[in-house]
């Protein structure tokens, strides 16, 4: 047998012996949903991965998806991993691998052109409520309350002008932008000074890969401690 023979045996084997492919660990491709490209949730994610990749010696590339093409793209391992999820997400993948490390803090405020009061989700019972199709997260925290969900931020925001819905529930990272560029507060709608509510993301590994969430992990630990973490956050 040749030389180029068993170096091709040998690559066929290492996702046997070793439980991940060779070629995998060198260029990784990361979904986010719910952002588009020019959004600064979506550059703050290049950012963080961009100073991860340096840590781990690879290569990764963060691509827009919308929520249910993700999960399908994750649980089939044509995407390596999902850069932000909440943690009860593991129960929609279960193949997946959470990583333990949050990824980030996300608040979610509301918007409204009402009298809105409120401490937290359970206190929004009485309102009308409208927010983006897709996420988790509200399945389980507004399981009793009267929710709409629309496609985009553009149509909750119209669903509030339109008195459809009393209060917009969203991430501010990614709202704020978009209220602003609406003009909203020249509208008379605004932002609540209260969190509705923080949770934390992480992000989760798909099944074909065993030891890059590890090393992941400690890639993100270490950018957190060394305050590259808090100047990408502020930076952008």
């Amino acid at each position: 047998m040749n030389i180029r023979k068993i170096t091709c045996l040998l690559l066929l084997l290492t996702p046997i012996l070793y439980g991940e492919a060779c070629f995998a660990e060198e260029n990784l491709t990361f979904g986010i949903i719910g952002v588009k490209e020019e959004s600064r949730a979506f550059k703050l994610g290049e950012k963080i991965l961009e100073e991860i990749s340096k840590r781990m010696g690879v290569s990764i590339k963060l691509i827009t998806l919308p929520p249910k093409r993700a999960t399908l793209l994750l649980k089939s391992g044509e995407i390596d991993a999902e850069l932000s999820r909440i943690g009860a997400y593991k129960k929609t993948v279960p193949s997946a691998t959470m990583v333990n490390e949050p990824i980030t803090q996300i608040s979610f405020f509301g918007y409204s052109n009402k009298n809105i009061k409120y401490n937290d989700t359970e206190s929004l019972l009485p309102y009308r409520i409208v927010a983006i199709r897709g996420l988790e997260i509200f399945k389980r925290k507004f399981k009793n309350h009267d929710i709409s969900y629309v496609d985009s931020l553009e149509s909750a925001f119209k669903f509030i002008l339109a008195d459809r819905a009393d209060v917009l529930v969203s991430e501010a990272i990614i709202s704020l932008p978009i209220y602003k560029a609406m003009k909203m507060k020249e509208k008379g709608v605004l932002k609540l000074k209260q969190p509705v509510m923080i949770i934390h993301t992480h992000t989760f590994f798909s099944y074909q890969h065993n030891e890059m969430p590890k090393k992941y992990e400690k890639a993100l630990i270490e950018i957190k401690k060394d305050g590259t973490y808090d100047k990408i956050i502020k930076g952008l």
